[in-house]
Parts: C-alpha cells; sequence; structure tokens
C-alpha cells in the first residue's frame, strides 16, 4: 500500500468547531516576527513587492499578472501600508480590515511602457515612497527594499532615499515557521496526495501524459488547493540521476516489463506550498509473440 503524507484533523474548510489554522494569528505572528527583526537590526523600513511577499507581511494578494502591481510599505514601530492596484484598491479594504492603509500604486508593468513614461511613472512612486516616510518622521533613514526593479531603485536614489537589500530581511525572517504556518505545509502536502491517487487511477498504457498531469492537477485543486501543478515524466527523463552505467543497467532492466514514470506535484494552500514527487512503475502489455 503506498504511504501517503499524514492525516489532519482539519482541512481548507473553516468551521467553529476546532482552531485548525488561525489565520489572524498567522498573520499577527509573521509580522510580530519581522517588526522584532527589523528593529534588532536598526531598519524603520521595508518597501517590498511580490503578491507572495505582500501576502507574507500583510495578508494581502492581488491577482494581477506584473509583480510590481502591487506593493507594501512595512513598519518597525507603526501599521503597514499597501499600495494596491485600481481593482483590488476599489474592492479590497472592506474584505481586509485588518490593512489599516490603502494606497493606489504606481506601476510601469515591468518595461513595457515607454522609456520616458517609466521615467514619469518612477519618479511619481518615489515620490509617493518619500512621502509616507517623511510623514513618518522617518526623512535620511534607511529604507530596506526587496525586489524593485532598477528603474524604482534608480528614483528611489534620485528621491534622495538610501536603500539597504530587504531580500535577506524576508529570508531570515521565513526561516522559523510558526505552528500555523507548519500546518498550512502539512495540508499543502496531503492535498498533494489527491494527485497521486488520480495518477494511480488512471495511468495505464496509452494514456498521455499531458493527460495524467492535467488530471492530478484537478483532482489537487479539487481538494482544496488554491494552485494544484503537476507534471508527469517518463521514460528516461524519470530514471535516477546517478551515472550513466546506473542508470543504462536501470534501464535494461525495467524496459522488459514496466514503463518508468516520474510525477512532481504542487500543492499550494494559503501561500505555502508543498512540492513532492513518486515513482510509479505501469506495466507494459506483453509483447505478440514472434514468427519465424
Amino acid at each position: 500500500m503506498p504511504e501517503n503524507h499524514q492525516k489532519l484533523h482539519f482541512g481548507p474548510a473553516r468551521t467553529e468547531l476546532h482552531v485548525g489554522v488561525d489565520l489572524e494569528r498567522m498573520r499577527r505572528e509573521r509580522a510580530d516576527r519581522m517588526r522584532a527583526l527589523m528593529r534588532s537590526k536598526g531598519i524603520p523600513a521595508l518597501l517590498l513587492t511580490g503578491a507572495d511577499n505582500v501576502r507574507y507581511l500583510t495578508g494581502f494578494w492581488w491577482g494581477e499578472f506584473s509583480l510590481q502591481v502591487g506593493y507594501a510599505l512595512f513598519f518597525a514601530d507603526d501599521e503597514p501600508i499597501v499600495f494596491a492596484p485600481a481593482g483590488s484598491l476599489q474592492q479590497m479594504p472592506d474584505q481586509a480590515p485588518w490593512i489599516k492603509h490603502w494606497r493606489p500604486a504606481i506601476s510601469w508593468l515591468g518595461g513595457v511602457a515607454p522609456s520616458s513614461a517609466i521615467a514619469e511613472l518612477s519618479a511619481v512612486f518615489a515620490a509617493q515612497i518619500r512621502d509616507e516616510l517623511a510623514a513618518r518622521s522617518l526623512a535620511g533613514e534607511r529604507l530596506a527594499v526587496s525586489e524593485i526593479d532598477e528603474p524604482g531603485m534608480n528614483a528611489l536614489a534620485d528621491a534622495g532615499i538610501e536603500t539597504i537589500p530587504g531580500l535577506p530581511l524576508m529570508l531570515e525572517c521565513s526561516t522559523i515557521k510558526t505552528a500555523d504556518e507548519i500546518s498550512c505545509i502539512s495540508m499543502a502536502a496531503s492535498l498533494s496526495t489527491a494527485g497521486f491517487e488520480a495518477t494511480r487511477a488512471a495511468l495505464r498504457p496509452g494514456t498521455k501524459q499531458a493527460q495524467i498531469a492535467l488530471m492530478a492537477r484537478r483532482a489537487i485543486e479539487d481538494a482544496g488547493a488554491e494552485v494544484g501543478a503537476a507534471r508527469l515524466l517518463s521514460g528516461p527523463l524519470s530514471f535516477p540521476r546517478g551515472s550513466a552505467a546506473e542508470t543504462a543497467s536501470l534501464s535494461m532492466a525495467i524496459s522488459r516489463t514496466c514503463s518508468p514514470a516520474e510525477l512532481p506535484t504542487w500543492g499550494t494552500r494559503r501561500a505555502y506550498t508543498a512540492s513532492t514527487s513518486s515513482d510509479v512503475l505501469q506495466p507494459q502489455p506483453s509483447a505478440p509473440p514472434t514468427q519465424s
């Protein structure tokens, strides 16, 4: 029998019957951990972009296509400011009441705009950040910055803002997981098990790799994942990544009776992703007898 991920006594749905994943506590503990880290390093403010990064520290996520369409200013001793794209700015404030300050985001869509427009928009963006810092008596203080592109960094420098790398802060802050974060990771791993079960049921000679990968992804998302992904590898691509002799030997031993396949799957729940993989041996039909 296959060994699946540990069984959980709760799932993606929330209920008043048990705690499960306490989302409010998870948001609070992540923010408190970053504030303590920033205070210890003497960094009063962090400017970050990327939907997953902003979600990690503020609990806000947008579905727009570009990295820098939204961003946030996170403070060691004040409430964060979320700079949201137009659609989210209109629809989300009453859906995310824990975010107290909302502003319109300024974006040049990763360089799609003409150079003159990028220069103008990035200058407005930098002035926006400068004014928010000044309003909190942080003018002249260092600003940690994570994943802002080159035009944005140049505009911040032109606005007189001293910047330092912010990604190390994000990495250090997220190294130690809270109990709720561990529950999210466990839930994502459990959801990915649905992909393996769908694969095991569908894997048979003549079935296309793309068909099985699509079944696995649908099974993961139907089980409750925010995002499901699956990719099926078969033949030599699924052999152990060892020496050439080991691979050739295994290929000769397996090709007589089975077609090897490897299925990596990803399940995401509340922005926490579990990536798992499993080897499956697919029996091949017996070859018809040859005639002399």
